[in-house]
């Protein structure tokens, strides 16, 4: 299975479909990642990062992403002193 390429640009133009209230003022990609691409972003107020699934979903990738998210839900609710990522849905 070939992974797509996203880039930076990619990250910006996405965010700004889905959340185009953000002004953002840097975005880098990170250099890791086998099956996903992250970025940092910057806005005025924030500083975050999103994760792009780089591949075509299929049920075990569904299957693992579901694991992820009951892990930093568990995380979160046992209040691990860490700053736990959250899951920000679009349709």
């Amino acid at each position: 299975m070939e992974l797509k390429k996203y880039n930076s640009l990619y990250a910006e133009k996405l965010l700004k479909k889905y959340y185009d209230f953000l002004k953002i003022t840097k975005i880098q990609e990170f250099d890791s990642g086998w099956a996903n691409y992250s970025f940092y972003v910057k806005t005025k107020n924030k500083k975050f990062v999103i994760q792009i699934i780089g591949e075509t979903p299929n049920r075990k990738l569904i299957e693992n992403l579901k694991l992820q998210i009951k892990a930093l839900n568990y995380l979160k609710e046992n209040k691990f002193p860490y700053k736990i990522p959250s899951i920000i849905k679009n349709n």
